[in-house]
């Protein structure tokens, strides 16, 4: 068994790969829709089955009950003719039981008659061989001897005292002697229910059936078309009772016989006086499904021989028409492809598709034998051509690198080993990423290898590199994309002394930058500078409702310490009070500035009037403790007055207006002594 599934395997496989086996597959595939319908027609056909035979049970049940309703109703009548007639009063047992005797033997659908008297003993019956019991306990009897003129009899399904089989019994009062007396008796009738046999044997063929009455309350089966039965208090399948409760005029379901074999039930109401009975004819559902499956399992094989037969005719067929060509082209196919330019198609062959290939292939080979002989002197001319190449790129100062898609290099001029300190075989192969300084790798892939990549022509990237010795050294890369797309060429030179150059340039420019917003002769911010700021946190403060103060402060006699002392002590002066103020502020946002001459202004970012305040007063004081002599002034010594100004920026304010508030305060210090701080308003 081991050995015998890889043969099989194999065989499978083998067919498969070749062209008669997948034509045979075709076949397959193109019968699985008629194989599927067939499946479905036989499903069809089974359901269509069943559900003739649920029709069928349930016309069945239906008229089972209409026939018993039709004898009830007849049987009725004959008990209205013995009830009225005379002779039953008037006779004595003997001939009363005579007289029922014959009404019995003449009708069939009797079972018994029997007449009874107002306490239910037996008068007279059928059954004269028989001593029979009083039966005024039945609830029939009962209702006959207290039934009114006219009223319908008495019917019920009840078991025989006599012969303990079910029966079904009808009953009507006998007349009575005066007017408003009760019935001195009733007159009963049981009825024959070989109706149900009769019912059953409409059933024609071989289908097994079953006619049965039963207690839709309890489930108990009270009688059957096979035999009668004593009641058992037990139900056959609990399907009976729900099925009953839910249809109670009568419907279909499957449930099993007494034996357990699936029957097909229809069924219909009986009605009695003491409640309505089922009656439920059923068919066996094996017989029912017999002639069906068997229609199914014929068309199946009938399917399956024509399948059959279809995949051998198409694989003969496609072995004679189809497979000797094709056999033919893959043979001059492989002798081409193992270097035989020779090999050739016939084109004798009675198919067009394969006769247009034959020829498509000889005028290919034909082309190829033309061109290997060309090729062959292009790849001489290439060789040449590619040695030039070589030669002129490793005598060029720039390394040339060639990359392939991958961004891998292919070739390296010999100029890397100058460059970067690397052998030629050890860059081949590997990606740039290797001598890129890790700062920079990102840059130079977002300037140089992305754009490339993405279908750009030309890009380039500056970036630093690391030699082989460590020394880190700054580089210039162009590269070029190959028109067929094969790769990139890549044109790198040392651009160090360029770059150390263009750093020495950049730091000259930004020391004038610092120079231009610079005061000479102080080293604080200039006029120009501080405009620059004061717009700047006149916007932030604007926009975040943030408060902004500015300071001016005056040198207080200036003019005579010039006068008296000239004009290098005057400005070591200043540049001793520049510091002062420069000291009196303590956050980085604050800043120093001169106006011009002795004058100089601070700028107070998110300071409020107060704070404006203090820092003002602490200024004047940084002034006095520099103790510079002057003997011009009324304090002996060097002394600033100072005005501020604050402003919470609304749209409508600019920085002009705080400026002048400012101006006019430290004119009101002046005029107030001087070595005084003054607050301004808007």
């Amino acid at each position: 068994m081991t050995r015998r599934k890889p043969r099989l395997h194999g065989l499978l496989h083998g067919l498969l790969r070749g062209l008669g086996g997948r034509i045979a597959l075709m076949c397959l595939l193109a019968a699985a829709p008629m194989l599927v319908l067939l499946l479905a027609a036989a499903a069809i056909e089974r359901r269509e089955a069943v559900q003739a035979a649920e029709a069928r049970a349930l016309d069945l049940a239906r008229l089972g009950s209409e026939q018993q309703r039709e004898m009830v109703a007849e049987i009725a009548n004959v008990l209205r003719l013995l009830a009225a007639g005379s002779s039953l009063r008037s006779a004595g047992t003997a001939e009363c039981n005579t007289a029922l005797d014959l009404t019995v033997k003449g009708d069939p659908r009797l079972v018994s008659l029997d007449v009874v008297g107002h306490d239910g003993a037996v008068l007279c019956s059928s059954w004269t061989d028989r001593n029979l019991p009083n039966i005024g306990d039945r609830p029939h009897v009962r209702q006959a001897l207290h039934a009114a003129p006219g009223d319908p009899p008495a019917t019920a399904m009840i078991i025989s005292r006599i012969t303990g089989r079910p029966i079904l019994v009808e009953g009507l009062p006998l007349p009575p002697d005066q007017p408003e007396a009760p019935p001195p008796g009733a007159v009963v009738a049981s009825l024959n229910m070989n109706w149900l046999s009769r019912l059953a044997a409409r059933i024609t063929g071989p289908v097994r059936h079953v006619a049965m009455v039963i207690d839709p309350a309890s489930g108990v089966m009270l009688g059957s078309s096979a035999a009668w039965v004593a009641p058992v208090m037990a139900t056959r399948d609990p399907r009976f009772t729900a099925a009953f409760a839910r249809f109670p005029d009568g419907g279909v379901f499957t449930a099993g016989d007494g034996d357990g074999t699936p029957m097909i039930f229809g069924f219909a109401p009986i009605a009695t006086d003491d409640g309505a009975l089922m009656l439920a004819v059923g068919l066996a559902r094996a017989d029912v499904l017999a002639q069906a499956n068997a229609r199914i399992w014929f068309g199946a094989a009938l399917a399956l021989v024509a399948l059959l037969a279809a995949i051998a005719l198409a694989w003969a067929g496609a072995r004679t028409l189809v497979l000797r060509p094709i056999d033919a082209l893959a043979a001059a196919a492989d002798r081409f492809g193992t270097g035989d330019l020779a090999a050739r198609v016939p084109t004798a062959t009675g198919i067009t598709e394969l006769l247009a290939l034959a020829r498509a292939f000889n005028r290919m080979a034909e082309r190829l034998e033309t061109r290997t002989g060309e090729l062959a002197a292009t790849q001489a001319e290439l060789a040449v051509s590619e040695a030039h190449h070589r030669l002129l790129a490793d005598s060029a100062t720039d390394m040339i690198t060639l990359f392939g898609p991958d961004f891998r290099r292919r070739y390296v001029s010999t100029a890397c080993r100058d460059l970067l300190g690397y052998a030629q075989e050890e860059l081949v192969g590997n990606q740039p990423g290797g001598i890129v300084h890790p700062d920079d790798w990102l840059l130079l892939d977002a300037t140089l290898n992305a754009p490339l990549k993405a279908g750009q022509e030309t890009a380039r990237g500056i970036y630093r590199a690391l030699r082989k010795d460590g020394r880190c050294i700054w580089l210039e890369s162009s590269g070029r994309r190959l028109a067929d797309g094969s790769g990139f060429v890549v044109v790198t030179r040392d651009i160090s002394e360029r770059k150390a150059f263009e750093e020495q340039l950049e730091a000259a420019n930004r020391r004038l930058e610092e120079l231009a917003g610079q005061d000479p002769l102080t080293g604080l911010a200039n006029r120009r500078r501080f405009d620059e700021i004061l717009a700047a946190e006149h916007r932030r403060a604007r926009r975040l409702a943030l408060w902004l103060s500015v300071a001016i402060i005056d040198a207080d006699c200036f003019k005579a310490f010039n006068d008296r002392y000239g004009h290098p002590a005057g400005d070591t002066c200043l540049q001793a009070v520049a510091g002062a103020i420069e000291g009196a502020l303590h956050r980085p946002g604050d800043l120093a500035a001169r106006l011009g001459g002795e004058e100089f202004i601070v700028l107070l970012p998110d300071t409020d009037v107060p704070g404006a305040a203090r820092i003002a007063h602490r200024i004047r004081r940084a002034v006095r403790d520099l103790g510079i002599v002057h003997a011009g002034s009324e304090v002996g010594i060097v002394t600033v007055s100072l005005g501020v100004a604050s402003t919470a920026p609304d749209d409508g304010s600019e920085p002009p207006a705080l400026i002048a508030a400012a101006d006019r305060a430290l004119y009101a210090a002046k005029r107030s002594g001087r070595d005084a701080v003054r607050v301004g308003s808007l």
